[in-house]
């Protein structure tokens, strides 16, 4: 049960997934940082105390998932992926809280409640949640739900992004002719079609956005102190 729980909430903590892996050093700085943070920009840090705690939780996860031991380019790869995630929520959280979204303590709590790895008979488990963060994922209530607060902001900012990603009839009429070199058939395919051009959209919409944050926010990353040099 504790390994299912910590399995499920290392999953939360990612938060969004890393659309920029191995780009992190390419558009930033890098170099000297202070000797507590792996990444200092604008308007916030990441110590290397949450990086590593962060990094430690999914290597752990990875391996049992694997039942094998990591290379080392698996390993690499699986911290520029912590790294990267962790940069993408605390830019998000930022923005978020910029743009005067809120979240409160009822939402953070019934976020947790209604998470099945909680609860026992189909009701949260006090006991069983402090359990979980105790012995399986070394985190106290406090910080677990701080973690999710800023997941709660994530997706808050991210569902106003996305929602802008909008396809006309012409565009999608003229998407089935290049591909079909006709029209027969249009109204039949016409709703998959859209969610597949709609996906698209927000994909490009969401990275274009994100990348033009994250090269506004002045940045620089300690490779260092992330392992990675």
């Amino acid at each position: 049960m504790l390994d299912n729980i910590r399995k499920h909430t290392d999953k939360i903590m990612w938060f969004i997934a890393a659309l920029f892996i191995g780009g992190l050093f390419f558009w930033y700085g890098t170099g000297g940082t202070s000797k507590n943070t792996v990444v200092e920009a604008d308007n916030f840090t990441i110590e290397v105390s949450d990086y590593r705690s962060s990094l430690n939780r999914t290597l752990r996860n990875k391996r049992e998932e694997t039942e094998t031991e990591l290379s080392e380019n698996q390993i690499t790869r699986i911290k520029q992926q912590v790294l990267s995630t962790m940069v993408n929520t605390e830019t998000l959280f930022y923005e978020a809280k910029k743009m005067g979204l809120s979240v409160t303590d009822n939402e953070v709590a019934a976020t947790i409640r209604n998470l099945p790895q909680f609860q026992q008979d189909g009701r949260f488990n006090n006991r069983l949640y402090k359990q979980a963060l105790l012995y399986s994922m070394n985190m106290n209530p406090a910080e677990f739900e701080e973690l999710i607060r800023k997941d709660i902001y994530t997706k808050k900012i991210e569902r106003i992004i996305l929602s802008t990603a909008e396809v006309t009839e012409p565009e999608l009429q003229l998407a089935y002719m290049r591909k079909n070199g006709s029209l027969e058939g249009y109204q039949k395919d016409k709703e998959e079609l859209k969610n597949s051009i709609v996906r698209q959209k927000r994909m490009s919409l969401y990275r274009q956005w994100m990348t033009d944050l994250r090269r506004n926010m002045n940045l620089t990353v300690n490779p260092k102190l992330a392992g990675l040099q």
